[in-house]
C-alpha cells in the first residue's frame, strides 16, 4: 500500500471553536487542539461572535500559518447559535468536536474519543469527565464528575449534563441534525444535540477519564465552582428559577419533535410528555413523578427533588 492511499485512510476531525473577546486564553487552547496526538486530519474552523478585543488578530496569526480556518458574519448570536451555526457550515467530516476558547486539552483526547466512536455504527457521540483548574491552570483538586454518569433519552431532554467541550460525534449524527433547519430555540447546542440524539436511538457513551482542563475564571459562562456555601447553593438555585428569559425544556422538546419520523414509538410519546408538560398542572405532576422514579439526576436525593420542584413550577 502506497503512502496517498494510507493519507486517505486516516479519519477527518473537525474541530469547531466559538470565539468571543479570548484574548487572554485563547493562543493556549489553540495549541493544545493543534498538539493532539493521533493518526487522523485535523481542522479546526473557528466562527468569531463579534470580538472587540485581539481575538481576531490571534486568530489571523493561526490561519497565516495554516493552522486554521476562521469568520464572522457579523452579528453577535451567542454561544449556542454561533456553536449551531458552526456546525450547520462545517465541512464532511468523520468526526466533530466542540471547542471552548479559554480550555485546554490533554492530547489524547481525540484519539479516545473517536476510539469509541469507531465503535458506534448509528448516531453517536461520546463526553468525558474533566479537571477543574483555576485561571492559571493551577490544580482545585477535582473533576467535573465525582462518579459514573449514564445518559437516558429522558436525561438528555430534561437535565442533561454532558459538557459539549468534552463531547466528540459522528458524523451520523450531524447529518441527522442537520436533516432539518437550524433550530431557534435550544437550551444550549450540546443539550440539543444529545437529546436528539438519544430520542432517535443514537448512542452517547461517557468516559470518566477526563480529557481537558476546564478553566474557572471570572468571565466563564457556565462554571463548577468549588467551595460554594450553603446559602450560595441556594442563591444559585433561586436565581434559576428567577430569570426572568431563558429557552425551557418544552421549548427545545418541540425543536427536537421535528425529528419524529426517526424516533421509536416510545422515544416519541417521551418527547410529547416534555413538549407538552406546562400546559397543565397534571402534566407537571407526571414528569416531575417521572423525573424522580428513573433517577435522571446523579447528583443526589437534594437535586433531584430541586428538579422535580422546578418542575411542577413549570420552570425547568
Amino acid at each position: 500500500m502506497n503512502n496517498d492511499k494510507i493519507k486517505n485512510d486516516k479519519k477527518r476531525v473537525t474541530v469547531l471553536l466559538s470565539s468571543f473577546n479570548g484574548e487572554k486564553y485563547i493562543s493556549e487552547q489553540l495549541d493544545s487542539i493543534l498538539n493532539q496526538h493521533g493518526n487522523f486530519d485535523l481542522k479546526i474552523i473557528v466562527r468569531d461572535d463579534g470580538s472587540e478585543d485581539r481575538t481576531r488578530q490571534i486568530l489571523d496569526e493561526y490561519k497565516k500559518d495554516n493552522k486554521l480556518d476562521w469568520y464572522t458574519d457579523g452579528e453577535n448570536v451567542g454561544a449556542a447559535k454561533s456553536f449551531m451555526r458552526l456546525l450547520y457550515n462545517a465541512p464532511i467530516s468523520d468526526y466533530y468536536a466542540f471547542a471552548d476558547q479559554d480550555d485546554v486539552w490533554r492530547e489524547n483526547k481525540i484519539s479516545e474519543s473517536i476510539r469509541v466512536l469507531a465503535g458506534i455504527t448509528g448516531y453517536g457521540a461520546v463526553y468525558t469527565n474533566a479537571y477543574l483548574v483555576d485561571s492559571n491552570l493551577n490544580s482545585l483538586n477535582c473533576k467535573v464528575f465525582t462518579d459514573k454518569q449514564k445518559m437516558t433519552v429522558l436525561k438528555s431532554l430534561s437535565s442533561c449534563n454532558a459538557m459539549g467541550c468534552t463531547m466528540i460525534f459522528n458524523d451520523n449524527l450531524v447529518q441527522l441534525i442537520k436533516s432539518r433547519p437550524m433550530p431557534n430555540n435550544i437550551m444550549m447546542h450540546d443539550r440539543f444535540i444529545c437529546g436528539v440524539c438519544m430520542s432517535c436511538g443514537g448512542e452517547i457513551v461517557y468516559l470518566d477519564e477526563p480529557t481537558m482542563f476546564y478553566r474557572q475564571h471570572s468571565n466563564n459562562v457556565q462554571g463548577y465552582a468549588t467551595d460554594k456555601s450553603i446559602l450560595g447553593k441556594v442563591r444559585e438555585k433561586i436565581d434559576y428559577v428567577t430569570q426572568k428569559r431563558r429557552v425551557q425544556i418544552d421549548e427545545q422538546a418541540k425543536e427536537i419533535y421535528k425529528y419524529r419520523n426517526y424516533m421509536g414509538k416510545q422515544n416519541l410519546q417521551i418527547v410529547e410528555k416534555i413538549a407538552e408538560y406546562r400546559k397543565n398542572f397534571g402534566n407537571r405532576i407526571r414528569l416531575a413523578s417521572d423525573l424522580i422514579r428513573l433517577g435522571i439526576s446523579k447528583n443526589g436525593t437534594k437535586h433531584e427533588i430541586f428538579i422535580a420542584v422546578i418542575v411542577l413550577l413549570g420552570k425547568l
